[in-house]
């Protein structure tokens, strides 16, 4: 009987211990990391003549997310960030002309992220502004690709559940606009910017390692 009480009061200590340290240990200064899965969608403007390299209405995907960034206070944290997914046309039936149906898009940004409520708290919700690069390949020889620029809004929020490990789940809206394409590995003539805009829901996990 005593074994068993003793037991059970350690294992007490043990669980409102790490209850209270989960609760205590939020902390999002200094080095952060983080790796994620990612669900795409891409609708665009983008049309070059006499080609098929049009109709980009709702094209779904799959991807990863990466990030690293330095929070210099609770509340700021300043990151780079690299997204890439396989996307898929939706809007059509007509493949590309070398056969596919699918293409690479990607995004680097150079971001900021705003962390609200303390580190009392295990649940951390933030929003996201940032500047991205973005870039669409449809084909790598001979090269065809559109390239451009968006501003990135979002958030999400953080669940920690030790001081180093928190999930994090992040929705980011990229309206912005290609001003460089190329097809066949030539300039395709486009006069003027053609909008597109980004949809991103993420899933993932940051890396405090320092804490």
């Amino acid at each position: 009987m005593i074994l068993i009480k003793r037991t059970f009061t350690l294992l007490t200590l043990v669980i409102f211990g790490a209850y209270g340290s989960l609760l205590a240990q939020s902390n999002t200064e200094g080095l952060f990391l983080n790796i994620g899965i990612a669900s795409s969608s891409h609708s665009s403007d983008l049309r070059v003549e006499n080609t098929n390299l049009d109709v980009f209405d709702g094209d779904r995907g799959a991807g990863l997310n990466l990030k690293a960034g330095y929070g210099f206070s609770p509340l700021f944290t300043l990151y780079v960030g690299y997204h890439i997914a396989g996307m898929e046309r939706d809007g059509t039936d007509i493949p590309f002309w070398n056969g596919d149906d699918e293409y690479a898009l990607s995004l680097f940004e150079l971001g900021g992220r705003f962390t609200f409520l303390d580190n009392n708290s295990s649940f951390r919700p933030y929003a996201d502004v940032a500047l991205s690069s973005v870039v669409a390949v449809f084909d790598d020889d001979p090269e065809t690709s559109a390239k451009g620029g968006a501003i990135s809004l979002g958030g999400g929020a953080q669940y920690f559940i030790n001081e180093i490990f928190a999930v994090d789940a992040n929705l980011m809206l990229s309206p912005g606009a290609f001003n460089d394409v190329v097809f066949f590995d030539n300039d395709a003539g486009v006069d003027d910017d053609k909008g597109f805009f980004i949809t991103r829901l993420s899933l993932g996990l940051n890396v405090y390692p320092f804490q």
